[in-house]
């Protein structure tokens, strides 16, 4: 059967933690080119070895607008965007909220043949509104 680790389990405990002091600072003239790494280690269901995919994120993968990315990419970013506002959007511009995660979702959903994207985006407006009753339920809120 498959497993979800936890953090105690040694399959996690074993991971190579990351901290701030684990990176190196680069810059502009930086002659690798890159802006990050990317590692990903996954297991398919029934398989017995996990794969590792790397890969560099540099210079040819940038795009010159949001609306220029491949639309897997806004679809990520919008989720990545619910995300962060679930837990208070603190990582997030100011002027970037629910509306704007729904329109870039909106506008990536791309084929949806089960309806899970746009199931996303209704999601979207279920947080909006829970987010919404919950500061009108905040003590001191009067009517």
């Amino acid at each position: 059967g498959s497993e979800i680790p936890t953090l105690k389990s040694p399959s996690v405990s074993s991971m190579t933690r990351l901290t701030a002091s684990s990176f190196r600072p680069c810059s502009a003239s930086d002659p690798s080119g890159e802006y990050a790494f990317v590692k990903l280690r996954y297991k398919a269901p029934g398989a017995e070895e996990s794969v590792l995919l790397e890969r560099p994120v540099t210079q040819a993968d940038r795009v010159a607008s949001v609306a220029a990315a491949p639309q897997w990419a806004r679809f990520a970013t919008a989720v990545a965007g619910y995300g962060e506002m679930l837990k208070g959007g603190e990582a997030l511009s100011a002027e970037f909220g629910w509306e704007d995660i729904r329109n870039l979702a909106n506008g990536a959903k791309g084929p949806d043949a089960f309806g899970y994207r746009a199931e996303f985006v209704q999601l979207t407006r279920l947080a909006e509104t829970a987010e919404a009753q919950a500061a009108l339920n905040r003590p001191g809120h009067e009517e």
